[in-house]
């Protein structure tokens, strides 16, 4: 009897000694340190061990989406970020991943409606806002697209994303306008010198 009690002891000692261990890792930094050296393998095992030890975090699950959608795993990614959506459904970040992955799988229907549940969530959230200018874009409105790529800049000035959708989206909706030297004659377009 004094035998087992102090082999049940001793397990349970060692069980509490891994489990405190396993609760001070910094995963955010283990998981990025891996990333960093491109050791794929170690990220997604990684991002299941902070998944678990954080049920409420999405974070882990959209770093594991991430990497599978770069690895050509759009099927997995989505279940993940699915997965984030769950673990924590008040987060922008999650719709917002799958509203990209919607319109990287040229689905702007689906992209849109993402985008907006994410909008709904946090209306400030920079990455939905330019999300929905890139649903527009993509579905050939690009006069709203750079409406809504300048509401964009107007809150966050800085933003080099932004512009550069605004850019993108004024060169798309008129593609004349503000270009000198540049005329529409006969056969074509020329530049004038």
């Amino acid at each position: 009897m004094k035998r087992k009690t102090l082999l049940g002891l001793s397990l349970l000692l060692l069980i509490v000694t891994f489990a405190g261990r396993a609760a001070d890792v910094d995963y955010a930094a283990v998981v990025a340190e891996a990333a960093k050296t491109g050791d794929m393998a170690s990220v997604s095992r990684l991002c299941r061990r902070w998944a678990a030890a954080e049920p409420g975090d999405e974070r882990p699950r959209i770093i594991l989406g991430r990497t599978l959608l770069e690895a050509g795993m759009t099927d997995r990614a989505l279940e993940q970020f699915e997965l984030a959506v769950e673990a924590n459904p008040l987060s922008p970040v999650p719709r917002c991943e799958l509203g990209l992955l919607f319109l990287r799988a040229r689905k702007p229907d689906m992209a849109a409606k993402e985008f907006g549940e994410s909008l709904r969530i946090d209306p400030t959230y920079l990455p939905a806002q330019l999300g929905k200018a890139r649903v527009k874009l993509a579905e050939g409105e690009a006069d709203e697209a750079l409406r809504r790529a300048k509401e964009a800049v107007r809150s966050n000035p800085e933003n080099v994303d932004a512009r550069a959708l605004v850019a993108r989206s004024r060169l798309l909706a008129r593609p004349w306008e503000g270009r000198r030297g540049v005329s529409r004659a006969g056969d074509g377009c020329r530049y004038r010198a």
